[in-house]
């Protein structure tokens, strides 16, 4: 039996027109959450980047400027890895590493 927290995720994306032959869930998570609380996100039209944003391993943040949505990039500083969860609650995530903005390359993003 699922408990809430994965019924919620479960349907997240089909119930925002999002055709579930497209989504893949890993049902991995790097970090324990205390006592299991889970911040519901709440869905709107941005990506979040988080991680390191060292230029070894975020080569393509030097073309950032070159997509349309340049203009709309808001930094929001720098938490702990185990507050992250609590501080990116709607949106999307992206996880990338690479060397540039086309295609997720070089030593990190092949590892990806």
């Amino acid at each position: 039996m699922l408990d809430r927290s994965q019924r919620f995720h479960e349907n997240f994306f089909e119930d925002r027109g999002v055709d579930p032959k497209k989504l893949v869930t890993l049902k991995i998570f790097d970090y324990l959450i205390p006592n299991g609380e889970i911040n519901h996100a709440k869905f709107e039209r941005s990506v979040s980047v988080a991680g390191n944003l060292d230029v070894s391993k975020t080569q393509y943040l030097k073309d950032i400027g070159k997509i349309d949505a340049y203009k709309n990039v808001e930094y929001h500083g720098a938490f702990p890895a185990d507050e992250i969860p609590n501080q990116l609650n709607s949106g999307f995530g992206l996880i990338w590493d690479g060397s540039g903005i086309e295609t997720c390359d070089g030593a990190f993003g092949n590892y990806l």
